[in-house]
Formats: C-alpha cells, sequence, structure tokens
C-alpha cells in the first residue's frame, strides 16, 4: 500500500509540475543500459534531447515501452528528489505504469530508479528498483543492450555491394574493425548522427540520418543539408515532416550499411521519411562487445539506400523505386568514397 501511495504521488508530481521543467539537452543524451545484465526490469534508455526511449526486460526480446518525455527538475529538497537534478519521465506500457527517476552520477553513469505499477491482471504486486546505468560504448557486453535491424530491411530504392578495402578487408576480421570503418566514413562525410542495430548476434547495420540532396546525388549546402528538426516525439516529428516536406519539394535520403554473412533480401514494406527517421531514433550509438570481438566468414558490407522524392508542394513524398542515380552517385556524392575507389 506504501509503494502504491507513493507511485500515485509521484505520478502526479510528474502531471503537475511537467510544464514547470526546462529541458536540459545533451545533459544526459546516448544510449544507457543496465550494469547488472540479469535485471528484470528496465533494461536500456535511449535519450535524445527531452524524449526518452525505453526497454524493459522480456523474454525472448526486450519490449519497446515506446517514447516518451523526459522532464529535468533542478536540486529540490524533498525526497526522493534531492541532490544533484533529476530527469523524470513515465512510460505506460501494456503490463502496467512505471514511473522512471534518472540522475547523472558520473560521466558515464546513471542512476535509475523505477517505480512500477501493474495494471494487467496478471497478480504482480507493484514495485521499486534501483539501477546503475552505463552508456554502451563503456558498457557493450550485453546483445540485449542493442537492438535489432528489421529483418528483411525495408524496401529500398538501390543496393551496392562494396568491394574489399572499403569496410571489409577479404580476411576473417572481428566486427569491430568493420564497424570502425563504416563510422570512420560517415565522419569523413561530415554525418554527425546515426544508429547501429545488431543483425542476429553475427551481423551489424549502421543507418545515417535522412539528408537533403540535390539532383546529383550531393547534399544541399549549409543547414539545408539536414531534413529534420528538433525530435519531439514522433507523433509530433510525422506533422513537422509532413509541414516540411511540403515546403520543400526535392529529393532526400537515407543510407544503411548492413554487414553480415546472410543473404540479404528485400522487405515487401515500403518506408516513409517518418520511419527511417524512427530508425535513426531507436538504434544505439555503438556496437557491443560481444559483436565488437565476433569474427564471421564470409562477411560483406552492401550499402542499402533510401531515395525519396517530392515533384511539388501538393505531392506525397515517396520512396523512388527506380532512380537515375546511380548508386556510386549516391555513395560518392556524399563524401563517403571516391568514385574510383567504389568502383576498384
Amino acid at each position: 500500500m506504501r509503494l502504491i501511495l507513493r507511485l500515485i504521488t509521484l505520478s502526479l508530481f510528474v502531471a503537475a509540475f511537467g510544464n514547470a521543467a526546462f529541458a536540459q539537452t545533451n545533459v544526459v543524451d546516448g544510449t544507457w543500459v543496465a550494469k547488472d545484465s540479469s535485471t528484470q526490469g528496465m533494461l536500456r534508455l535511449v535519450i535524445r534531447g527531452s524524449e526518452v526511449h525505453g526497454f524493459w526486460t522480456c523474454v525472448p526480446n526486450p519490449c519497446d515501452l515506446g517514447f516518451a518525455t523526459g522532464n529535468f527538475y533542478a536540486s529540490v529538497s524533498t525526497p526522493p528528489l534531492s541532490g544533484a537534478g533529476v530527469w523524470i519521465t513515465r512510460f505506460n506500457a501494456s503490463f502496467g505504469e512505471i514511473v522512471v527517476f534518472v540522475r547523472k552520477t558520473g560521466t558515464d553513469e546513471l542512476q535509475v530508479e523505477t517505480y512500477t505499477r501493474f495494471t494487467d491482471g496478471s497478480g504482480r504486486k507493484d514495485s521499486a528498483d534501483s539501477q546503475t546505468f552505463t552508456r554502451l560504448e563503456d558498457r557493450g557486453s550485453d546483445l540485449q543492450a542493442i537492438p535489432q535491424f528489421p529483418w528483411p530491411p525495408p524496401k529500398w530504392t538501390s543496393r551496392y555491394m562494396l568491394a574489399d578495402g572499403l569496410v571489409t578487408s577479404g580476411r576473417p576480421e572481428p566486427l569491430g574493425a568493420l564497424f570502425d570503418r563504416v563510422v570512420s566514413a560517415l565522419r569523413r562525410a561530415v554525418v554527425e548522427e546515426w544508429s547501429s542495430y545488431a543483425i542476429g548476434d553475427d551481423g551489424f547495420a549502421v543507418v545515417s540520418r535522412l539528408e537533403s540532396i540535390d539532383d546529383e546525388g550531393k547534399p544541399r549546402p549549409g543547414a539545408q543539408r539536414w531534413a529534420t528538426g528538433a525530435w519531439d516525439g514522433i507523433d509530433t516529428l510525422r506533422k513537422y515532416l509532413s509541414a516540411l516536406f511540403k515546403a520543400r519539394p526535392g529529393r532526400y535520403r537515407v543510407i544503411a550499411f548492413v554487414v553480415t554473412a546472410r543473404a540479404v533480401g528485400s522487405g515487401s514494406e515500403e518506408p516513409d521519411p517518418a520511419s527511417m527517421n524512427r530508425l535513426l531514433r531507436e538504434g544505439s550509438t555503438a556496437l557491443p562487445d560481444i559483436l565488437r570481438s565476433r569474427t564471421v566468414t564470409s562477411v560483406r558490407c552492401e550499402a542499402l539506400i533510401y531515395e525519396f522524392f517530392q515533384a511539388s508542394e501538393d505531392d506525397q513524398i515517396r520512396l523512388v523505386e527506380s532512380s537515375r542515380l546511380r548508386p556510386t552517385q549516391h555513395l560518392s556524392g556524399a563524401g563517403l568514397w571516391k568514385e574510383e575507389d567504389l568502383r576498384r
């Protein structure tokens, strides 16, 4: 009963003072995972700006709690919020309500308190838990800490098998070495946002940010390159993208690098910019050690290119199924590699 009363109090606190909070962007941005891999509760938090994406421990795969807005509160004297500032967010899951308190206790460490009230009729008692979370880059040992790439991948515009020497070397290597080469290419192209995913337990994918391009496949200059702004939640993002694309007809692109020994076949679902941005938002920024250290024979790297086009303000933006641009034009135009290196 005491826990239930505390949950109700916490929920009322979040509801009553949510509008008074102010966002502390970049303070705790990143992918965070529970230090104790045997946890039965909150497993992973992906925090970007004021948006928090939660994952709960389920079998066989983590349960996606969806997105919630996180609010930051400065130090106050009322328990349990005394001490440093705290992030507060709340998830309405299929099995109950979860109120989450997040405190930053170190450069790469969070203290995460969860208060769960089960409403699914399972008979489980309301519970409270406190865990230490670390950044995935430093934790990186649990495969559950990284989400799985949708398989088969969403329907693409074009694909290109990268020659050995760009990402793969033609000899057995740890996946971490291949991941680092993909990231180096993205940084060379000044792509500062991407997300990584696992492909089973023996491969990975890296998805770049949606960008605006010209008819030759080159990024538009300056701030025009990036087709999206601040994240305000997926529903708001859909509305934002709709307004954005209505105002700016033209071409847009997402590139996904798929590193696997599996045969890569296209799914039937046609993606849209919102779903591709969701891939960017849901992934991690690094590979866990279990993937970085794994060596897979016959591994290949394919670039899956998703090109979108809107002819006019009155038209919908759609996936381009047959592009006038060659895959190498997309890859070289983005600044990832030179065309002569791609064609060797």
